[in-house]
């Protein structure tokens, strides 16, 4: 009986073990979530954010920022329109006043969210920067927007405010600015390349394109990490067991759920 029970005691605690995963900072991708139903809100619209940092255990959030035809720093993911609001062309060709008529094609009919609109409370945020104006072709001035981006990080200078960039060209210059910078990287071999980068924070990967032993190799190095893309309960409990620093979630309970 004794021996029963020293067994079973030592099963749970290696269970319990086995699910430490205090240190994995869990933040709401795009807001609440994004490519999932029940996400309730519009991915990167205040109410999305809102609902995200609104549930006990959720760090921070994650958002997407372009910049528009005016120089001003706006929410939202995709490269184009239509898909989302309806409307055509880019973010980057459209003015200030044509943006705030805008209206995304969800159940609430969210507005699109200005950066310095965003309102972030006491947590903290990535902003997944976007440099491209597809309908143009080309690169958009980081000039203009880091000027908005620097204005928001004195405007939440507690909160940490943390810049992803997955264009290599700018991270120097976003560097140079003094915020805390992370490389969105293919994979291991990619990361590998910006490793000797000074002052450079950290990855961020799709949890599928990189291995435990990988990810411990860049923490090793000096590196934070941050996974995204793990949506179903085993593709979270697989990013969870490579032990990241942060965990961008489209289910924030289901990821909750799994961490504690």
């Amino acid at each position: 009986m004794r021996f029963s029970l020293i067994t079973i005691a030592l099963v749970l605690f290696s269970c319990r073990k086995e699910k430490n995963f205090d240190a994995v900072q869990v933040f709401g991708h795009a807001g609440n979530g994004i490519e999932i139903s029940n996400s309730v809100y519009h991915d990167n619209s205040q109410e999305s954010v809102d609902l995200a940092l609104a549930q006990n255990g959720c760090d921070g959030v994650e958002v997407d920022i372009q910049l528009s035809k005016n120089g001003t720093a706006w929410l939202f993911h995709d490269l184009g329109l239509e898909a989302e609001t309806g409307e055509t062309g880019c973010i980057p060709s459209k003015t200030d006043a044509e943006l705030e008529k805008i209206r995304y094609q969800s159940f609430h009919k969210e507005k699109l969210v200005r950066l310095d609109e965003l309102q972030l409370y006491s947590k903290a945020v990535f902003l997944d920067l976007k440099h491209v104006n597809s309908c143009e072709g080309e690169t958009v001035p980081l000039d203009e927007l880091l000027d908005d981006l620097l204005a928001f990080r004195d405007k939440y200078p507690a909160n940490g405010v943390r810049l992803i960039t997955f264009n290599s060209e700018w991270i120097d210059a976003l560097l140079a600015s003094g915020m805390e910078i992370y490389y969105e990287a293919l994979n291991y071999e990619d990361a590998l390349k910006y490793v000797s980068k000074p002052g450079l924070k950290g990855f961020v990967l799709k949890s599928e394109n990189i291995t435990k032993e990988e990810l411990a190799d860049l923490r090793n190095k000096g590196f934070q990490t941050v996974l995204f893309e793990a949506r179903s309960p085993r593709g979270i409990r697989t990013a969870l067991r490579k032990y990241p620093d942060y965990l961008l979630a489209d289910d924030i309970k289901a990821t909750l759920i799994e961490k504690y």
